[in-house]
Parts: structure tokens; C-alpha cells; sequence
């Protein structure tokens, strides 16, 4: 999705990422509410899979597997759990857009990785048999069915 002519599949894949943490870490969802943050911050975790962001070969090379062996939506999931992961840095922080967005959009070097693939894993598997926009609905999310 992220080769073709233009961002706007991903863009729409990233209206999961406030979906996914409204369902599982309401308080967060609301500090990104409240600031206005968009989930652009994860943008070049999503179209790179993190390899422009991770600055270790080995542990890129682990996200590469869970990507390929994954569902295309799963860098969105990993997304989620990075944010979630980060809860009490992310609620220290003053609530503007600015700070937030800067702060989400550096990837956390320290997190442990295989934690990080393991979490992701079991967050797609709770929700994979309900898709996107069947999530967004049940949230009253405003749907990008497109």
C-alpha cells in the first residue's frame, strides 16, 4: 500500500490506530483526543516497517518477520502497543499537539522487541475476527470504509 500513487490507504489504515487504543487504553485515547493529536506520528512505522526508526539490524530484522508472516494491518497493531507501552510517559507530558506528536514519533530504542512482537500478536488476535470498520462501529468511530 505504501508504493502506490498516493498515502491515502495507509492514511485510512491508521484510523484503526485510535480505534484500537480507545478499545484498550481509554485514558490514552482521550489524552490524543484532547491534545488533537493525529495518528501521523506512526506514519513511518507503517510504510517502513520500522526499519527506518530501529536503529539495531537484529531487531529490525525480527519486525521484518512479523510483517511478512503477518497481516498488512499488523504494523497498525504494533502501533497501538508501542503507544500503550509508553502510558505514564505519554500522560507526564503537557497535553498539546506538538509535544505529543514529537514525543510518539520518536521510536522507543529500550523497548524489548520480543515483548513488544509478543503483545502485538495478542492484541491482532483479540480483535482479527472483527474487522476495521465493524471495531470503528461498535466505538461510534467515524468510518473510512473506502
Amino acid at each position: 500500500d505504501a508504493m502506490l500513487d498516493s498515502l491515502d490507504p495507509i492514511l485510512r489504515q491508521l484510523t484503526l490506530l485510535n480505534t484500537l487504543i480507545r478499545l484498550e487504553d481509554p485514558e490514552i485515547a482521550d489524552f490524543l483526543e484532547k491534545s488533537n493529536t493525529l495518528p501521523y506520528f506512526c506514519l513511518s512505522w507503517v510504510i517502513t516497517w520500522c526499519s527506518h526508526d530501529v536503529r539495531d539490524l537484529s531487531r529490525v530484522v525480527r519486525l521484518f518477520d512479523l510483517f511478512i508472516a503477518s497481516d498488512p494491518l499488523i504494523t497498525v497493531y504494533l502501533s497501538v502497543r508501542i503507544v500503550i507501552s509508553r502510558h505514564k510517559e505519554l500522560l507526564a507530558l503537557e497535553c498539546d499537539s506538538a509535544i505529543v506528536h514529537s514525543f510518539l514519533s520518536k521510536f522507543p530504542q529500550y523497548i524489548d522487541i520480543d515483548e513488544l512482537i509478543l503483545k502485538t500478536i495478542q492484541l491482532y488476535n483479540k480483535y482479527k475476527n472483527r474487522p476495521p470498520p465493524v471495531l470503528q462501529k461498535a466505538i461510534n468511530e467515524a468510518l473510512d470504509e473506502t
